[in-house]
């Protein structure tokens, strides 16, 4: 493996890491807005959904709870703008990173079923493929959006976190 390749699966990694912590948060902030009597009620409530499912539910439970609202909402976007990559990247093929125009780079397919009624010639199709192109700059600027998130989401996790022991404490 090449010192290009090397890099760009470091930060392939890195990537990847910084999401799934952005995901801990969001399950860990959605469960304790959920009920702050017993965190364990939100966290059983939520273990198998998927992080589009969490951040939908949680714009609907935090227009009811109305905590750090407007912060959240904002944090929310950030983290759709990024999530089509993350996906790319977790549920796609990668190519071996190559050099091109003096960046590296990495394609990513993505292949699924998917009915389309008629291709033109009257009969039925099942496949639908894409390819998206992601340069080792732009996941180097990926990685540092998702590592401003996690800085935004770690003080609301704590003063929640905080919150739910005082209460427990004053039971």
């Amino acid at each position: 493996m090449n010192n290009n390749e090397k890099e760009f699966y470091l930060n392939l990694g890195i990537l990847s890491t910084q999401f799934a912590i952005v995901e801990e948060y969001i399950r860990a902030i959605l469960a304790m807005i959920m009920n702050r009597d017993n965190l364990f009620i939100g966290l059983y409530a939520i273990e198998n959904n998927t992080l589009e499912i969490n951040l939908q539910l949680f714009k609907k439970i935090n227009q009811i709870v109305g905590y750090e609202k407007d912060e959240l909402n904002r944090i929310i976007e950030k983290i759709h703008l990024i999530k089509k990559t993350r996906n790319s990247f977790i549920h796609g093929v990668w190519s071996k990173p190559e050099e091109s125009g003096g960046e590296i780079q990495i394609y990513v397919s993505k292949s699924k079923i998917k009915f389309i009624e008629d291709e033109g010639d009257g009969s039925p199709a099942f496949y639908s493929s894409s390819q998206d192109v992601y340069t080792l700059t732009e996941i180097k600027e990926n990685i540092k959006k998702l590592k401003d998130i996690n800085n935004s989401l770690k003080p609301i996790h704590l003063n929640l976190l905080m919150l739910h022991t005082q209460t427990k404490k004053g039971d």
